[in-house]
């Protein structure tokens, strides 16, 4: 089904839920139903699930520990998050305004995030309900264990659960210490770092294990020599692919490649040497060479390896010609190009007057992977934590068709790896978020509370005679400054690259 399709599908359901919703209000069903209308949006209170949380937090010394544990966590959490984004800053710079991030990337959104696909929105679902589930059921435990009264539960939803939340008495929480408060504040992101650390022990222990390629070879991760991308090249001439040294392979004559696309095996006649990987635009190359043309020489001389090609282009001049020849669409080709100045594309003082042919060149080692290279990406302990943290922004979760066929575990198998990895996502992406010191995130009032608490500090030991609202407000307007400059923060990546 196509993009436009579940768009169609999408606003269709939206607009009928929206017309019944509105039906319903008109017609005093939802009153009754203890339902509010906000326009398309519906908020259902209850007081069902009061008594789960009052069991749950009978023992409250337990959950002293977890949420101290919490606090702690959460403090750390937030500064290394601001850390990371203020560290990011220098290399903002070097990002060409066209690669540069668009607000719809800042949106968990398949379809309307461009890195998300639209078939990831039932684990999104799924995710969501889970993070928002345990961050208020845990909230709610916190607000019991400081004997704070919860006067409803409720759900915030348009055709699907977008939040939920535990309304707590507020006068209570306003006069309980600021250290009960901080603590109420942390449980709740806490608890999506517990389902983090569960859902990672799950993907590492139960589903990594059972992942195992149906060949031996290597994956092929751009379309060359007349064969697709993903699929497994097994062996050359006859020899398994593990016995050939793919950098030493005969250039600029034929072999025979095999490769298996996940069902059947497969065997090419192939000219191999080196491929023209990429043309830069208006460059001599632009419109006589093309991509997947294998180089075969540069003035006389064969090029047989990268250094060999850079040898060669490092020792011409601007206005040089240079003879290439080249094999393309099944034939030999022979051209002779004048050369430009490099500088005027690459921009780099010491390239002045040196001569730019305007391709870039890959043989077959630097296009392939191991066959076990994309299961470490679903490993936690096999690859970086941050890489594994955004797997759906690279391509790989859902984990894409095209690799599933190439792995022996089946369908159904993916699917519930995907749904705890989709649980993991969301959770340590609500967590991460809102332990960021901005109102009204639980970062931002336990900034708050911990601004306004080192305030009153400094005013008794200072002896100053500041009366308690004023503080108050100083502490409300510092918390506010963190806030617009944590955000600022956020926005930079979108904004300095722009700035031309």
């Amino acid at each position: 089904m196509s993009m436009l399709a579940y768009l169609i599908i999408l606003i269709a359901l939206v607009l009928g839920y929206t017309t019944l919703a509105l039906i319903l209000h008109k017609k005093g069903w939802l009153k009754r139903k203890n339902i509010s209308f906000f326009g398309p949006a519906l908020m259902w209170r209850t007081k069902n699930g009061k008594k789960f949380i009052e069991d749950l937090s009978k023992k409250t010394k337990p959950w002293m520990i977890y949420s101290d544990i919490g606090v702690v966590i959460c403090f750390i959490s937030m500064f290394l998050m601001v850390y990371l984004f203020v560290r990011m800053i220098p290399s903002l710079f070097k990002i060409p305004a066209e690669q540069a991030p668009t607000p719809q990337m800042m949106l968990l959104l398949p379809g309307v995030n461009p890195l998300l696909p639209i078939n990831s929105i039932l684990y999104l679902i799924i995710g969501v309900i889970v993070a928002v589930v345990v961050h208020e059921f845990s909230h709610g435990i916190l607000f019991r264990v400081s004997n704070i009264k919860i006067k409803s539960l409720g759900l915030l939803y348009m055709i699907i659960p977008l939040g939920a939340f535990v309304e707590a008495d507020e006068k209570q929480f306003n006069k309980v210490s600021r250290l009960k408060k901080i603590r109420v504040l942390a449980a709740g992101p806490m608890a999506n770092f517990v389902v983090v650390g569960i859902c990672i022990l799950i993907v590492s222990s139960v589903f990594v294990p059972f992942i195992a390629p149906k060949a031996d070879g290597a994956i092929l991760v751009y379309d060359a020599y007349g064969i697709d991308k993903w699929n497994l090249i097994t062996g050359i001439d006859g020899e398994k692919l593990d016995k050939v040294q793919l950098n030493n392979i005969s250039l600029c004559v034929f072999h025979n490649i095999s490769y298996f696309d996940g069902t059947l095996y497969h065997t090419r006649r192939v000219f191999y040497g080196f491929m023209v990987a990429s043309v830069v635009k208006k460059s001599p190359a632009w419109g006589t060479l093309h991509l997947g043309d294998i180089i075969c020489s540069i003035n006389n001389v064969t090029i047989a390896s990268k250094e060999k090609f850079f040898e060669i282009m490092n020792s011409t001049r601007e206005n040089d010609r240079v003879s290439i020849r080249f094999y393309s669409n099944g034939s030999f080709h022979n051209v002779s190009l004048r050369l430009a100045d490099k500088y005027d594309f690459i921009k780099n003082e010491g390239d002045k007057g040196k001569g730019f042919l305007g391709i870039g060149i890959v043989n077959l080692d630097d296009i392939v992977v191991d066959a076990n290279y994309f299961v470490r990406y679903l490993n936690p302990f096999k690859t970086n934590f941050l890489t594994f943290a955004v797997l759906p922004l690279l391509g790989l979760s859902p984990f894409p068709s095209h690799l599933i066929n190439l792995y022996t575990p089946p369908y159904i198998f993916w699917v519930f790896y995907t749904i705890v990895y989709w649980v993991f996502f969301i959770n340590f992406a609500v967590a991460t978020f809102n332990v960021l010191p901005i109102v009204p995130l639980d970062g931002g009032y336990m900034m708050g509370n911990v601004v306004e608490g080192v305030l009153f500090k400094l005013r008794g030991k200072m002896r100053l005679r500041v009366d308690d609202k004023k503080i108050e407000l100083i502490s409300k307007n510092i918390t506010m400054l963190i806030s617009l400059l944590t955000l600022l923060l956020i926005l930079l990546p979108f904004i300095i690259p722009r700035l031309g």
